[in-house]
């Protein structure tokens, strides 16, 4: 009895990043026949295939996204944002200025955050390259 592939359903399953074990697992054949089967009747090896329909599948879903962010879905709009245009939600900056010191100001009360939020909106940053300390 000759083995029917359903290619169609191959294709899907491919499509969804399903791979060649589960596949054949799936309509009760061994690898190998599913291999041999893609061969004979695709002509190519069925890696070169299943790299073909799951380059398909990643186009397809990469449309549903880009469909969905552009619907005005704002986690799609920030997911794709991240990962596609390497956004992110922290900035990192790099200073040459190697006496930097970092302070816990998780104990500091709401009065004294804006005391501080206040001083540091006053402060203005030197890039003439000399150094001047205005304390007023």
């Amino acid at each position: 009895m000759a083995i029917k592939i359903d290619w169609n359903k191959v294709d899907t399953y491919l499509m969804a990043g399903a791979d060649g074990s589960e596949i054949a697992a799936l309509f009760g054949i061994h690898y190998n026949t599913l291999s041999n089967k893609c061969k004979k009747e695709k002509k190519c090896d069925f890696c070169e295939y299943k790299q073909q329909k799951r380059a398909k599948g990643n186009s397809l879903l990469r449309a549903k996204q880009y469909d969905i962010a552009m619907q005005g879905d704002r986690s799609m709009l920030i997911w794709l944002g991240k990962n596609r245009l390497g956004q992110s939600d922290k900035k990192e900056v790099i200073s040459e200025n190697k006496n930097v010191q970092t302070y816990d100001l998780s104990n500091l009360t709401d009065e004294e955050l804006g005391q501080l939020a206040k001083l540091s909106a006053s402060i203005t940053v030197d890039t003439s390259g000399t150094s001047q300390t205005d304390i007023s």
